[in-house]
């Protein structure tokens, strides 16, 4: 009998996701993960459904899913290649959004589309917890929506890190 660690999933449902990062209704931006390969790349899926709470004001009557929601299932998405990248499953760590360069809205986004996130590791793998240098770079980007014929190549670095250490407390 051989001692062969678990393969990693290829793809990523709720249940997971959630043993992963710590976001819950109505913040959990990413309803699946496909396509994994852990510390290299992974697409997560976000449907766009026209009963979230964002559509009651953003704006009404014109249902559009905002660009700063985007950005955050991006960034979701590439935590979740970071968790699994770095065995984070059940750990209750924190993978934090640092940063975001060169982001480009090409079309609305609206009830009834389904958005892939595709995310790419450029660099990572480190576990310094007070270094102030990103753990982790990934390009992220959307292609073209099912409905949509024209080309939309956004492209996002996101960077995570993990937590610094908590400051001592002054009693």
């Amino acid at each position: 009998m051989t001692d062969t660690p678990e393969a990693a999933p290829l793809s990523a449902d709720l249940a997971l996701i959630q043993r992963i990062i710590p976001h819950r209704y109505p913040f959990l931006l990413v309803d699946k993960v496909r396509d994994i390969h852990v510390g290299k790349s992974c697409i997560g899926i976000k449907n766009i459904t026209f009963n979230e709470p964002q559509f009651q004001g953003h704006f009404p009557g014109m249902p559009i899913f905002p660009g700063v929601m985007i950005i955050e299932a991006m960034a979701q998405t590439s935590g979740i290649l970071v968790g699994l990248t770095m065995d984070l499953v059940d750990k209750n760590a924190n993978v934090f959004f640092m940063g975001v360069d060169g982001v480009k809205f090409r079309r609305k986004v609206v009830p009834g589309d389904v958005m892939e996130l595709h995310v790419t590791a450029l660099r990572g793998g480190g576990r310094n917890w007070a270094s102030s240098t990103p753990l982790a770079a990934f390009q992220a980007w959307i292609p073209p929506l099912s409905s949509d014929t024209r080309s939309w190549p956004s492209a996002a670095s996101v960077h995570s890190k993990r937590p610094a250490r908590p400051l001592p407390s002054s009693s």
